[in-house]
């Protein structure tokens, strides 16, 4: 599942809607993405990019989820 949390913060580096993101990640609820994505990062979509931390590299992927207390699961 990390790695597609780390695919969806990838697209909100992006200028794409959430409801866009979601149908890209295969889910045609914005409102269950944004659970999903919540759980899994720690923050909902809107307020991960509000804090600017979708501005940090993919490759940086262990420091997103140290930074933002996340338990997400190697």
């Amino acid at each position: 599942m990390q790695q597609k949390t780390v695919h969806a913060i990838t697209l909100l580096n992006r200028d794409i809607s959430i409801i866009n993101i979601a149908q890209k990640m295969g889910d045609s609820d914005p409102e269950n993405f944004t659970r999903a994505f919540k759980r899994h990062a720690g923050l909902s979509p809107s307020s991960f990019r509000r804090e600017g931390l979708s501005d940090i590299k993919p490759e940086s992927r262990g420091s997103i989820f140290s930074r933002i207390g996340s338990n997400v699961a190697s």
